[in-house]
């Protein structure tokens, strides 16, 4: 496995895309979403607490939580781990990923809820934060069309009715990854789904779920509900056509 100063200098998409960590653009004019930028994230708290990341982890968040059944070791090695698939449904061998911070983590529904719960509620289990702190986490950082959608790390998914943002993250990657956990800050309801072999159930289980939270759909489901109302919205714009041709010929016979 390279260590992180390699990955940063020669990262490896698992997708085996191309990809470069750089600076792009200046800072503080722009936001894009950047796995790469976490690889720096896990650097920095490397250097600051002077402990690899992924015991700091273990210590400061996993522990205190009780998330037994989070580790960023080696799924292979494991026990009574899902298996990886393909969209096929073919069996194929645990990834092992190099970015801890950006890829790494393999968990289940229960340590999940644990840490969604940490980020509303205080007690002997709370997170590790004080709770203005995770407040400033999901206060907005970046928007799309004036709509803000991202905290610090933490997806903004849509407003509900307390002017709260239903927050959490979605995630996607190789074989055929996909999972979601929200939480609806105003009444403490959450969804966390965990998907092999679909690229984006989970995803799409999420949005209706917001959308049942809230009553309005959120960002992520936009180009979705576009794509969906594209044949309708072609099938009316041809009958407006058809009408106005039919009038035009009926003035003039």
């Amino acid at each position: 496995m390279p260590s992180l100063e390699e990955s940063l200098a020669n990262p490896r998409a698992s997708s085996g895309a191309q990809v470069v960590i750089g600076l792009s653009r200046q800072p503080g004019t722009e936001w894009d979403y950047s796995g790469g930028s976490y690889l720096l994230l896990e650097l920095i708290i490397e250097e600051v607490s002077g402990q690899p990341f992924t015991d700091y982890i273990q210590q400061t968040i996993f522990d205190p939580l009780e998330m037994s059944r989070s580790t960023y070791d080696y799924l292979g090695d494991q026990q009574n781990t899902a298996q990886s698939l393909t969209i096929e449904a073919q069996a194929v061998p645990f990834y092992r990923y190099a970015a801890a911070s950006a890829t790494g983590l393999a968990t289940t529904a229960r340590d999940l809820t644990a840490f969604l719960q940490a980020q509303i509620s205080a007690g002997p289990n709370s997170a590790p934060l004080p709770s203005n702190r995770l407040e400033q986490m999901r206060a907005p950082q970046a928007s799309l069309f004036g709509v803000p959608i991202w905290g610090l790390g933490t997806i903004l998914y849509a407003e509900n009715e307390t002017a709260e943002f239903v927050f959490g993250h979605s995630g996607q990657n190789e074989p055929a990854i996909n999972s979601e956990a929200r939480i609806n800050p105003s009444n403490g309801n959450g969804i966390i789904v965990l998907v092999n072999g679909a690229p984006s159930l989970a995803t799409r289980l999420g949005n209706l779920w917001t959308i049942w939270q809230t009553g309005r759909p959120d960002f992520l489901s936009l180009g979705a509900e576009f794509q969906r109302a594209m044949p309708w919205f072609g099938t009316g714009v041809l009958l407006i056509l058809l009408a106005a041709i039919f009038g035009f010929w009926r003035s003039k016979h």
